[in-house]
């Protein structure tokens, strides 16, 4: 199993964790959450401006050839979320908590974590690292959430040597 972000967790940093935030509380806070969904969901520039925000190193995310295709092909599924369930999604992941679920975990695991991830804090993933028997874990220095994207090169030789290792 390759988790690349992987988080047990449901409370966010960056962008998501202010997504949790605007989804509890006053009729403020959930007018901001749908006003800023439907904004996202009204243009694929828009989504892939967000997504920006996930990434340390921005400029590299940019150039990414693939980042425009998919954008495109995920847009029209973005467009047609319930913002009311995306609401309710974000009210939920902000209590979950997997860790224990792990013991039910006996494949190798291989763990690629950003450092400056602004999304999944890099504690939980490491917790969870340690607390599976077969892991790895790789820290990708500096990169935020899109490893593959901010250091493709480097994520493709880990994944692919860690592949090789255990068939």
């Amino acid at each position: 199993m390759v988790l690349v972000g992987g988080f047990m967790k449901g409370r966010s940093d960056g962008l998501e964790g202010l997504l949790q935030f605007l989804s509890h509380g006053s009729l403020l806070r959930k007018a901001l959450f749908h006003a800023g969904f439907k904004v996202i969901q009204s243009h694929w520039l828009l989504l892939k401006l967000a997504t920006f925000s996930y990434a340390r190193f921005w400029q590299n995310l940019r150039e990414f050839e693939p980042l425009d295709a998919t954008i495109r092909n995920i847009f029209p599924d973005v467009k047609n979320h319930s913002v009311p369930a995306l609401r309710s999604l974000c009210r939920y992941l902000i209590d979950m908590d997997l860790f224990d679920e792990l013991d039910s975990i006996s494949a190798p695991v291989l763990f690629i974590v950003g450092e400056k991830d602004p999304i999944i804090p890099q504690a939980h993933q490491i917790a969870c690292a340690e607390k599976l028997e077969h892991s790895e874990l790789f820290v990708f220095k500096a990169c935020g959430h899109f490893k593959f994207a901010e250091d493709s090169k480097k994520f493709e030789a880990i994944v692919l040597e860690w592949l090789d290792h255990h068939g």
